[in-house]
């Protein structure tokens, strides 16, 4: 068996880094019956790096491919997504270096 998740969506608020871990919400969306319903994840991205964090703004378009963890504390059970792989599909805004003359290609 196993435990694997995959989702698209949106940032809810800019990323933030705690160790080697980056923590940030996603938000996904669905249409059900001509609503839209959206449905938010804790997405915790292991072994990252300062540029993807700078790179992981509000509004950020991401595919993360992880496995679906558990925890629980004093105020209740929480669902995280544990991410091994996260792709930036659109950017919420241009990163820093692609308006400077040294663009990476």
């Amino acid at each position: 068996m196993m435990n694997q998740a995959t989702l698209i969506g949106r940032l809810g608020k800019d990323a933030e880094q705690n160790g080697k871990t980056i923590k940030f919400s996603l938000a996904t969306s669905e249409k059900v019956k001509g609503e839209e319903l959206t449905e938010w994840h804790n997405v915790v991205l292991v072994n990252a790096n300062d540029k993807v964090l700078d790179m992981l703004k509000k509004g950020t378009l991401v595919a993360c491919t992880g496995k679906i963890t558990y925890n629980k504390t004093e105020r209740g059970f929480y669902t995280n997504i544990l991410c091994y792989n996260v792709k930036i599909l659109v950017y919420a805004e241009a990163p820093q270096y692609a308006n400077e003359e040294n663009l990476p290609f």
